[in-house]
């Protein structure tokens, strides 16, 4: 099984996107205070419109290592989220 985590009081870094050839995905860039991860939300391109510059967000999510073009990075892949 994999860890399922919960973090309150996240923001987005910059506006979330979405991302992939349908558009069903969103790639954010979460932050707390000056630490600032990316996160996928597989499935929630949908819900692009619920996120909102400077509101609060609590996360669920599963952390995963990213590896691209020969970089690895700590990735985010959101479960659930919910503003305010």
């Amino acid at each position: 099984e994999t860890a399922v985590f919960l973090a309150r009081d996240l923001r987005l870094a910059e506006p979330a996107r979405r991302v992939g050839a349908d558009r069903s995905r969103l790639m954010l860039r979460l932050r707390r205070g000056d630490h600032a991860l990316r996160a996928m939300a597989f499935g929630m391109g949908e819900r692009e419109r619920e996120l909102v510059m400077g509101a609060p967000l609590e996360c669920c999510f599963t952390p995963r290592w990213n590896v691209w073009r020969g970089e690895t990075n700590l990735e985010l892949t959101l479960v659930d989220f919910k503003v305010g």
